[in-house]
């Protein structure tokens, strides 16, 4: 199956291309309510976080950017937890085709602006150039139109 998709700006294009799940809110100071939350993985490893109270709180339900991040990455091998225009980012540490990243459940979707009540999975795409017959899924056209967003066909 053909795709397309358009996207606001050349990183949206980029994290997509590399599997990645991006927030849909802005990073706060402090995550609020997320202490004793999970979220369960199934790429890159099958594996659930579960966010804990670090030493020296003042609001001990909560965590900042730099703690969800660390809690994050060690608890699931292979996840990159980045922040990219205001919000969370997360990749494969190395991004292998039809890889990627997907959150299947938890507690704690909400409260880091991810999506409550299904999978949300990121995908790595394969180039057309990589192979004789590129892998599943792959890019097959990029070009940036008219009013300067950037447009991705794909193949599904």
């Amino acid at each position: 199956m053909i795709r397309v998709r358009k996207f606001g700006t050349i990183d949206e294009l980029e994290l997509f291309l590399q599997g990645g799940i991006i927030s849909t809110r802005k990073i706060p100071d402090r995550y609020s309510g997320v202490v004793g939350k999970t979220l369960i993985f199934t790429q890159p490893t099958a594996a659930t976080a579960t966010f804990t109270t670090v030493n020296n709180q003042v609001d001990p339900s909560s965590l900042s950017f730099q703690e969800v991040k660390a809690q994050l990455e060690a608890a699931i091998t292979g996840l990159t937890v980045k922040q990219r225009g205001g919000a969370l980012v997360l990749i494969q540490t190395t991004p292998t085709v039809g890889g990627g990243v997907t959150i299947t459940g938890g507690t704690g979707r909400s409260e880091l602006g991810l999506g409550e009540n299904s999978t949300e999975a990121g995908k790595v795409y394969d180039t057309p150039n990589g192979s004789a017959v590129p892998t599943v899924p792959y890019v097959f056209h990029a070009y940036m139109s008219s009013d300067n967003s950037h447009v991705l066909i794909t193949q599904e």
